[in-house]
Parts: structure tokens; sequence; C-alpha cells
């Protein structure tokens, strides 16, 4: 990733998919940003790229947030959009 030049370095899909398994098996996000970190760093592989990124949650058994984060849904647009609004985020603390 970093020897190509004109590679991206763009997380919005990988923050996409860590909501979307938050929202199906939150058990399993760290687990998810460890293989996606590997999947970009270690193996040089294009985690800018939504369909990349579907196919290696589908590879690691996590479906539902492929499916979800294929389909750009607005549940997960929704609770996406606390990662970049801290009004929302604080409001959302402030409630639980």
């Amino acid at each position: 990733m970093l020897g190509r030049p004109g590679s991206r370095l763009d997380s919005a899909a990988v923050t996409l998919a860590l909501t979307a398994v938050s929202l199906s098996e939150p058990l399993r996000e760290l687990e998810t940003l460890k293989a996606l970190q590997e999947a970009r760093y270690v193996q040089g592989l294009e985690t800018c790229d939504v369909s990349v990124v579907a196919t290696l949650l589908r590879d690691q058994g996590l479906a539902v947030a492929a499916d979800r984060l294929a389909a750009n849904d607005a549940e997960l647009l929704g609770a996406n959009a606390l990662y970049g609004n801290l009004d929302s985020l604080l409001g959302h603390i402030a409630a639980a």
C-alpha cells in the first residue's frame, strides 16, 4: 500500500464496516478491526473499496455486516454518523 503511488488512504469503508459489525455482532469489533488493519497494512489490500471490505467481512463470517455495508442501509448510516458528529455522540452518551 505505501509503495503504490496514487494509493488512497481513506477509512470511510472500514469505519462503516466496523459500525455494521457493532450493529450485528458487537463482541467481534476488535477482532474485525485487527483483520481489516492486517488486510490494509500487511496484505496491501485496497480497504478504501467497499466491495473489498465486504468480502473481508464475509471471509470473517460476518455476512450480516457485509450485507449492511454493501447496501449502505439507513440504520448503518445513522449509527455511523456518531463517529463524525461530536454533538450527536455526546447526546447518545447522555441518554444512556
